[in-house]
């Protein structure tokens, strides 16, 4: 028995597609309504990645130098420019801790990054997996240092961020970073 070729349309039917694009479309193409699932369970878990960075930067920016406020109390304002050295004294300590715990910590820095990841994913651009892999990796290592202390957030994050990839890669979304 002769097939005939994928290319050549049988006597009287229309021209076929070529048989490598029709393969193609049908790979490009997952299943109907699938990838809007689970491309909105990696929206939510990278969204929920953003907002614990909000809010932990915030509540560590914000709750900081109430806690140190016996030492920025007795620093008058008049003082501030180059008032905090690398290499404190023991008088000097204090304050350093202070300033590295309030000020020159990562507060800051993880706010912005949530506000950052959150308008990524509002805009409908991917956040990368290596920006968690990364959050993951620097929250693992400072979680080791200092188990008691909020950098368990660091690798929660990285894991939402790297978990929303997945989900989103996993539907046929192409890959997100």
């Amino acid at each position: 028995m002769h097939l005939p070729r994928p290319e050549q349309a049988p006597r009287g039917a229309a021209p076929a597609q070529p048989l490598r694009s029709t393969i193609a479309a049908v790979r490009r193409r997952p299943p109907r309504g699938h990838w809007r699932i689970a491309a909105s369970d990696g929206r939510r878990l990278s969204e929920a990645a953003g907002w614990l960075a909000v809010t932990a930067g915030a509540v560590h920016t914000a709750l900081a130098p109430v806690l140190r406020r016996d030492v920025w109390s007795q620093h008058p304002p008049a003082r501030l420019w180059n008032s905090v050295t690398l290499e404190p004294s023991a008088d000097e300590l204090p304050r350093a801790e202070a300033f590295w715990l309030s000020v020159g910590s990562f507060g800051l820095p993880l706010h912005l990054l949530g506000w950052q990841i959150l308008a990524s994913v509002r805009s409908g651009q991917p956040v990368p997996a290596s920006t968690g892999w990364g959050l993951l990796a620097w929250g693992a290592v400072a979680t080791t240092l200092l188990p008691k202390s909020p950098a368990w957030t660091f690798p929660v994050i990285g894991g939402l961020i790297i978990a929303g990839n997945r989900s989103a890669r996993g539907a046929g979304d192409p890959p997100l970073g």
